[in-house]
């Protein structure tokens, strides 16, 4: 990062500078290069819709002021927002913005929080679809829309950070309290991959009576920080947790 900010001042100081985040720095970074960040993420995901015919969710990206417009993703001055967009097979962008409602503590310096009951449903051609963000799949206010309009599957594209990391003691909710149903008695003793099972999207589809989902973990290297990944579906209400695979995947839900 600090070599990206010597190599960018011009476009760095501006943005410091008018940073209304606690992390300006943070902040800064990501809205130098917002412009760019939404062009290439609409261009490959309308690209490959268009392509293969198939509705696309596409992985979340921080961006300020996001916006649909013309059936692409645009942005504006603004807070900033962790946001996820999905593609139609026309190639064209809903107008319905996923915006993270709970951000982790990393996230919370330089980015907003959404209203977890403006999360919006879709129709697809697999049927009604809800779009959780990471963190969102674990609280169970973000289920209700979904619950309310009987959604037939949840999409949750996710990033954890850390090789190995699943495998590492769970230490509880990042950035929020730990909501009133969690053991107390798991944190610190379970693994952070039995934490996303018991707490995430298997457990909390079960409370909110839904049957059918999938996590999609970023699997590569980002940046320095590097990932780490499993297969958790949940299919007719059973959750489903395999071992991940070296290279790109494909999982399907239905078969």
């Amino acid at each position: 990062m600090r070599t990206m900010v010597i190599s960018n001042l011009i476009s760095f100081i501006p943005e410091y500078l008018s940073a209304k985040a606690n992390d300006k720095s943070a902040a800064a970074l990501f809205c130098m290069k917002s412009k760019q960040m939404a062009a290439i993420y609409n261009e490959t995901f309308t690209t490959l819709s268009l392509q293969y015919g198939v509705t696309i969710v596409a992985g979340s990206v921080v961006l300020p002021g996001p916006e649909i417009k013309g059936g692409a993703l645009t942005v504006h001055d603004g807070n900033l927002y962790n946001v996820s967009v999905v593609y139609k097979p026309d190639g064209n962008a809903d107008e319905k913005i996923v915006k993270k409602a709970f951000p982790v503590a990393d996230e919370l310096p330089f980015t907003c929080k959404a209203d977890a009951a403006g999360i919006p449903v879709y129709s697809t051609p697999a049927g009604k679809m809800a779009v959780l963000i990471c963190a969102d799949s674990w609280y169970a206010g973000c289920y209700k829309k979904a619950s309310a309009q009987h959604v037939d599957f949840v999409i949750v594209p996710s990033y954890v950070v850390g090789n190995g990391s699943f495998k590492k003691p769970w230490p509880g909710y990042s950035g929020f309290d730990n909501p009133a149903d969690v053991d107390k008695g798991d944190i610190g003793k379970i693994t952070i991959l039995d934490g996303w099972v018991r707490y995430a999207l298997p457990g909390r589809m079960k409370q909110a009576g839904l049957k059918n989902g999938i996590i999609t973990y970023l699997h590569g290297q980002f940046w320095d920080l590097g990932s780490d990944m499993y297969f958790v579906l949940v299919k007719q209400g059973e959750a489903i947790v395999k071992q991940p695979v070296a290279d790109a995947s494909v999982v399907n839900l239905w078969l």
